[in-house]
Order: structure tokens, then C-alpha cells, then sequence
């Protein structure tokens, strides 16, 4: 550590050094004192040349203040390494000696204090200049990290990395209020930010240029202000600032509001205007969703000093085993003692029952209550009432406040009388910008500015009824560039001329996509790319900010994935997604490509389907082949058997009618001449038809093996039954043996084997002729099956 003269400018009442400073009334009042002396804003002094390599600027701290007062930041690296090792860069910062650091801050930060923390390697003073030199902890900063991550997502950081920015800050502010140093400057510009390997932010607090050392319970005033307005907490706004550790608390709550809305809660700019509002208002946190996440930016922004969170509370709401403490907002904070705007004494204009006497404040109102402004510029007598408020600022006497007359040609003169008529929307934006030339781009209360359009432009994609509102209300031809002098809006006149030229080739794409399909489907296409307030937003997207085309070229790369087969059309305008244009056209036809995919791969499923039945038919046939090879011979061992057992009752019956001498001899040598040519017959038809049917159709509903022992079972399962069948059967019987066998017997003994060949023969052909029809089914069936036709309706268990 260095230790040449001691740092600080002039010392205050306290003995401290009067830190540097963003508001600097004494420097107009004392030149002498605020005179920069610095010889070199850009390099190193001389007399560090021979210790340190410049190796780039990084910038000038409290950029857009007086020159005296900037900070020069540069990257370095040691020629003779002595706090860091060879090649390791370090951040070297040269201040303005009326605006030096305090030098006891300088001298705590010189030991770690915290790993959140910077830590002042050496210091010293050079030419003209106070100059220090700290560890690099990164380049980018918190705001820069917020911006970034809703220019790639489109929306605010999640709740785990805020969360992780509160533990961070609450360490860090913490450590350094236990050693009795104020930051005073906490904003995201002076955190810097390192991206762990999932993009969880990890936190370095820099810039202690305006810090102050005191003790760590004791409020002290100091006459020089320092931090920025938007992050000034209200009792730090008085002529004497009051600087205390709640200070800091406040503004750290400010960065988790700004972290969490995705955007700074307060929108004003114009600095008497946003100490005015700090003083007398709640800051407006009802957009942040996370309710754990809005109690902690309420007890943070608590204006009481009384209620306000500190580390106690903070801690508690981090750790997850303590109950959250409970916001307590009643009370306000010490009137700041701000020297009276001219606007105080202009006659208030009511508008939605708030009475305005600031131009800035009633064009942010006009622009976020955007029906009620609606409302107002349409009623004459409302608008005549305007002007004349309006006419407050643009007498042609001396101006209210003491200021000089206005100018003839002042804008506002001449949006008073183009007030006459209702205004169009190009003339309200005219109007906003001339009262509130300070405020961010917006409208309907919807940030334009590039890392923020995303947002309201997602939610019009997704329906939302006030972002559809919008884009609409931006399509009026004009609009975007009447707003383009607002600040953050410097590419939105280039952005609606490449709007308009990307809606244009959008109409003309659409035709020409609309063409490639056949007719029928050309009114879906048209549907599906119709160019809607959805599509209009997109256009608008990617106008503003071009990388998005990226994200649309891997969407409709994933619906591409997604899909069961490849579609020929779509797979033809991924080839062209390479065109940011084609790239949303194939988002849009994803659906239709699904549905066509889904019809392809259903017919597919079809043709599967049909080649494997027709697969397992061919293989059935082969196995029906085999298997009647294997059962043709049991098969033909049924058709003997059922021959045999027709055949043998001849025998027994013309035996016993010779034997007996019942019948002629004629009829017993004729029944025996008959029997062995009737029994020939008999096998010879039963054989041929048990070949014909084969197996397993022949046996047993075809056989005669079949029908002789399912006729037998038939009598004895009747016989075997009730008391009266047994009685029935037995009548049956005996007419039977009685009447028709006696006479058989004794007349025609013949009659056997000719009843028994020709009922044989009548049933064969019977059988016959049903097989053949079977076969017809059957053949049909296979041939249905092969060719991938449907199947024949079956009725009754048959083909029909």
C-alpha cells in the first residue's frame, strides 16, 4: 500500500473529506477549487507510467456531470508484479482532487472486507489527480446484465437470480455498515456482475467514491450530495443531505424493485420531479408478482425511517427457517428541502382527479392513463381547458418563474393550436415529448426501449388485450418516429421504416407461400399466415431488434423435430429459414404441417398394417399347407373308419335275413351281390371327399366318422335323460325293431347298401358344393388381405 499524502479535498465540519459528489453547487461558486488540473483524462500520469501498462478505458464514472467531476477508469496490468500476479488485469481510477475519495473509506477497503466487496489494492495521488487501483471483478454491470437477459428471454430476471442479488447486497452492505462506511451510491451501475455457469449472477459492489465513514448508528449531514436521484432515498434530498446506513438500505431496494419489474419503478427523470415524487408518494410495486419478493421491496421502501428494513430484517426475510417480518409502511419521510420548481406556482390542471402542475408529471400520467387521456383530447371543452394551462408556459411575457419569453416558434405554441381539433396519436406523442422530453420512450405506459419492447410485444403474441392495444395503436404511420427523440428511443424511426417494409414483405410472402399448395388448401395457408396483431408484434420484434430471427429459426426447428414423419412443404421452407421471414412463416404453418404429418403417418400405420396381415396370411398359408400334409393321413384313417362303420351292419342284417329264412332268396342273393360293390362305393366316395375337403375342414363336422358318432351320441344322451325320454326311446325302439326292421328283414335286405350308397352320395355332393364356397371366402379374403383392400363385412360369424 502506498502511502504518499493524504487523500481528500477540503475536509468538512466532521474532519472528514468531502466526498465526491453528482450535484456540485459549490464548484460554479469557487472555480477555483473545481478547476480540473488533471493533464491526461484518457492515460495514465506520467509518473505511474513506468509502474503500470494501460491497456484500455473503460470509462468515465458519473457520465453526463461537469467534466471536474468525472472519474477516469482504466484497465491495467503491473510492469513488475507486485499486487497481482504477471498478466493479471487490474482496474486503475483517476478522480478530480476536489472530488477525491474519503480517505478513511480508502484506508478500511485497503484489508477485504467482504468477497461482495472491492477491495482497494493502493492508492495515492498523482498530477492533479487522487487515483486508486482495485482487483477487476468484471465489466459488466447490473443494470447491463438485466438488460441483456431480457433482450434474449423478453422478461424480467427470475426470482432465484433476485434472490441471489439480495443475498449478495445484503452481505456486502452489511460488512460495510459494520465498519461504519455509507456507500451512498448503490445503483446498478456501481454493481458489478460475473455470470456463474447457469447465468446466476455473483455480485462485486464498486465505486466507493462518494462513501462516507461515520459510526454505524449515527446520522450526520453533509453538504455535498451525491447519488443518483432514482436511487436517492427521500430523507437524502434535503439542501443538507442526511447520509445513514437506511440510505443505502433504500437504494438497494430500488435495484431489487428495478431487478423484479423489469424496468425502474419510477419513470420520471427530470430530477426536481422524481425528489417530489419520492417525498410524497409510495413507490407504485404492485407489478411484482412474487409476493415474498414485493414485501421486501416494501419494507425497503418504506419512506419512514422508523419502518424501513435494514440488515436485520433483510436477513430474517433470506433465511427460510425464520417467519418473514411484515412491512409496515405508515409514516413519510423528512420533507426534502428542494429550491421550488417554477412549475409550484403555475395554476394545477385536474386530470382523472389529480390535480398537475409539472409538465413531466402530467405527460407520464397522460401516458400511462392513456384511456382517460382518450377521453380528455376527445371533449372540446377539456382540450380548450389544456391550452389554457398550457398557455401558462408559453406567454409572451416573461415566463412564469422569471424565466425569458417564449420563443414564438416553441413547439408547445403550436401543439396549442393544433389542440383545436382532436388530436391524432402523432400529435399526442408531439405533445407527451414537449412536456416530458426527459422521460424514457414509451407508450400506453409501455417501455419502447430495445431490451424492454420485448416484453409488452410477448405478451400481444399470447393474447394480452393491453398489448394488443399496442401494437395496434403503433401502427399508426408516424407514430414510432414522433417518438424517436424521446431517450432510449434513438432507432425507433429506422424501426418503424424497417416495420412497414417487413409487413409488406410479409403480405407478399404470404401469397406467394399460399401458391405452392394446391388449391384447396391455399385459404388455410392464408389463414394460418393472416397477418394479425400477433404477426404485426413479431414483425415489430424483429425489427427492433434483428437477433431475433435466431429464436424463430430454432422454434421452427423443433416443430420439424417434433413431427411423426417428414412433410415434403414444410421440410422445403426450413431449407429458407435462414430468412428471417420464412423462419416465422414456419412457426406459423407448424400446425397445418403436423396435421399433414399425422394424416401420413396414419396411412403408413395403414400400409403397415396391411403388409403385415398380408405377411401373416402368406405365412398361415404355408403353415396350412404343412399341416394338412401332416394330417392327411389321420384325416383318411376317419374317412375308413366312418366307411367301416356304415358298411359292417350290412353284413350282420342280410346274415341273420338268410339265416332266419325272413326274406326270398332272390332279395339274400341280391343284398349279398350288392354289399361288396355298395361297400367299394361307400369307401370310395368317403376317401374322395376326405381328400377334396382335407384337413382340418374334413373333420369331423364333413366326415362320416363325424356323423355316425354325433347321431349315436344324440339317442343316448335323450335316453339317458328324464324318466319319460328313457320312456319315449324305448317305444321308439320298439316300433322301430317291430315294424320297419321286420320287414326290411324279410322283404328287402337289398335296401341297405342302396339306401346307404345313394343317401351317401347325395350328402358328398352336398359336401362338395358347400367346401367349393368356403374355398371362394376364403380365397377372397387372402386375396383382400395381399392387395391392402378392407376386409369383406362378416355377418352371422361368415364373410358376406
Amino acid at each position: 500500500m502506498s502511502t504518499a499524502e493524504p487523500l481528500g479535498g477540503d475536509p468538512d465540519t466532521a474532519g472528514n473529506a468531502v466526498p465526491p459528489t453528482d450535484h456540485f453547487p459549490d464548484v460554479e461558486s469557487d472555480p477555483a477549487r473545481g478547476r480540473e488540473a488533471r493533464p491526461q483524462l484518457h492515460d495514465l500520469p506520467e509518473e505511474l507510467r513506468g509502474r503500470f501498462e494501460r491497456l484500455a478505458e473503460l470509462g468515465t464514472g458519473r457520465t453526463g456531470e461537469p467534466l471536474p467531476q468525472q472519474a477516469v477508469v482504466l484497465r491495467v496490468v503491473e510492469r513488475e508484479p507486485k499486487l497481482r500476479p504477471a498478466g493479471v488485469p487490474l482496474v486503475w481510477k483517476g478522480y478530480h482532487h476536489f472530488y477525491a475519495p474519503d480517505r478513511r473509506v480508502h484506508e478500511i477497503l485497503g484489508d477485504p472486507v467482504d468477497q461482495h466487496v472491492v477491495q482497494v489494492l493502493d492508492r495515492g495521488i498523482a498530477t492533479g489527480m487522487v487515483w486508486e487501483v482495485c482487483p477487476s471483478a468484471g465489466e459488466v454491470t447490473l443494470a447491463e446484465y438485466r438488460a441483456r437477459h431480457q433482450a434474449r428471454k423478453g422478461a424480467p430476471l427470475p426470482t432465484e437470480h433476485v434472490r441471489r442479488v439480495i443475498e449478495q447486497l445484503h452481505r456486502a452492505l452489511t460488512a460495510l455498515h459494520g465498519r461504519g462506511i455509507v456507500h451512498r451510491d448503490v445503483a446498478p451501475d456501481n454493481i458489478v456482475v460475473r455470470e456463474g455457469p447457469h447465468e446466476e449472477p455473483e455480485l462485486v459492489l464498486v465505486d466507493f467514491g462518494a462513501a462516507v465513514q461515520s459510526s454505524p448508528s449515527l446520522s450526520r449531514p453533509v453538504r455535498h450530495w451525491a447519488g443518483k436521484p432514482l436511487y436517492l432515498a427521500p430523507e437524502a434530498a434535503t439542501v443538507v443531505q442526511n447520509v445513514a446506513p437506511s440510505g443505502d438500505w433504500w437504494s438497494m431496494g430500488m435495484v431489487v424493485a428495478e431487478l423484479a419489474l423489469g424496468t425502474h419503478p419510477i419513470r420520471l427523470r427530470e430530477r426536481s420531479v422524481v425528489l417530489k415524487r419520492l417525498s410524497t408518494e409510495d413507490v407504485d410495486l404492485s407489478g411484482i408478482a412474487d409476493t415474498r419478493l414485493r414485501a421486501l421491496c416494501e419494507g425497503l421502501l418504506t419512506r419512514s425511517l422508523n419502518h424501513r428494513w435494514g440488515a436485520t430484517e433483510v436477513g430474517q426475510w433470506i433465511h427460510p427457517d425464520q417467519a418473514d417480518p411484515v412491512p409496515i409502511t405508515r409514516g413519510t419521510a423528512p420533507s426534502p428541502e428542494i429550491t421550488p420548481a417554477p412549475g409550484s406556482r403555475v395554476r394545477p390542471f385536474s386530470f382523472m382527479g389529480v390535480p398537475y402542475s409539472d409538465l413531466e408529471e402530467l405527460a407520464e400520467a397522460l401516458d400511462r392513463r392513456h384511456p382517460g387521456a382518450a377521453q380528455l383530447l376527445s371533449s372540446a371543452p377539456r382540450r380548450e381547458e389544456l391550452v389554457k394551462w398550457l398557455g401558462q408556459f408559453v406567454s409572451t411575457g416573461p415566463a412564469v418563474g422569471g424565466t425569458s419569453p417564449a420563443d414564438p416558434a416553441d413547439p408547445l405554441e403550436d401543439l396549442r393550436t393544433r389542440l383545436a381539433d382532436e388530436p391524432g396519436p402523432v400529435t399526442l406523442a408531439e405533445l407527451l415529448n414537449r412536456l416530458g422530453p426527459h422521460l424514457p420512450v414509451t407508450w400506453h405506459g409501455s417501455s419502447l426501449e430495445g431490451d424492454q419492447l420485448p416484453v409488452p410485444l410477448e405478451r400481444a403474441v399470447a393474447g394480452d388485450r393491453d398489448a394488443r392495444d399496442l401494437v395496434e395503436a403503433l401502427r399508426h404511420p408516424g407514430l414510432l418516429t414522433a417518438l424517436a427523440v424521446r431517450p432510449g428511443g434513438e432507432q425507433l424511426a429506422a424501426t418503424e421504416e424497417q416495420w412497414r417494409r417487413l409487413r409488406d414483405a410479409w403480405d407478399a410472402q404470404t401469397d406467394e407461400l399460399a401458391l405452392r399448395h394446391p388449391l384447396l388448401r391455399r385459404r388455410a395457408v392464408r389463414a394460418a399466415l393472416a397477418r394479425d396483431t400477433g404477426v404485426d408484434a413479431r414483425l415489430l420484434h424483429l425489427a427492433r431488434l434483428p437477433q431475433t430471427a435466431g429464436v424463430w429459426s430454432r422454434r421452427a426447428g423443433a416443430e420439424a423435430r417434433r413431427l411423426a414423419v417428414p412433410v415434403p412443404w414444410f421440410e422445403r421452407l426450413l431449407d429458407e429459414a435462414d430468412e428471417p421471414l420464412r423462419a416465422l412463416a414456419a412457426v406459423r404453418l407448424a400446425r397445418l404441417a403436423q396435421n399433414d404429418a399425422g394424416r401420413a403417418y396414419a396411412h403408413l400405420e395403414e400400409r403397415g398394417r396391411q403388409e403385415a396381415a398380408a405377411a401373416l396370411a402368406a405365412a398361415r398359408d404355408g403353415l396350412d399347407v404343412a399341416m394338412r400334409r401332416l394330417d392327411m393321413l389321420p384325416n383318411l384313417g376317419w374317412a375308413v373308419l366312418g366307411a367301416v362303420l356304415v358298411c359292417a351292419p350290412w353284413g350282420f342284417v342280410i346274415s341273420l335275413s338268410d339265416a332266419a329264412n325272413l326274406a326270398p332268396q332272390s332279395a339274400v342273393v341280391t343284398g349279398w351281390l350288392l354289399a361288396m360293390p355298395a361297400a367299394f362305393v361307400v369307401h370310395a366316395l368317403e376317401l374322395w371327399i376326405a381328400v377334396r375337403i382335407g384337413p382340418p375342414g374334413y373333420h369331423p363336422s364333413q366326415s362320416l366318422a363325424g356323423l355316425v358318432i354325433g347321431t349315436a351320441e344324440r339317442p343316448s344322451r335323450f335316453t339317458l335323460g328324464s324318466r319319460w325320454a328313457r320312456l319315449v326311446s324305448t317305444v321308439l325302439m320298439l316300433v322301430l325293431f317291430l315294424g320297419v326292421l321286420p320287414y326290411v328283414l324279410l322283404w328287402a335286405p337289398w335296401l341297405w347298401p342302396v339306401g346307404t350308397v345313394v343317401a351317401l352320395a347325395v350328402w358328398t355332393v352336398r359336401r362338395d358344393r358347400v367346401w367349393r364356397r368356403e374355398l371362394r371366402r376364403q380365397r377372397a379374403v387372402q386375396a383382400a388381405v395381399r392387395a391392402g383392400r378392407t376386409l369383406p363385412a362378416v355377418a352371422g360369424g361368415r364373410t358376406v
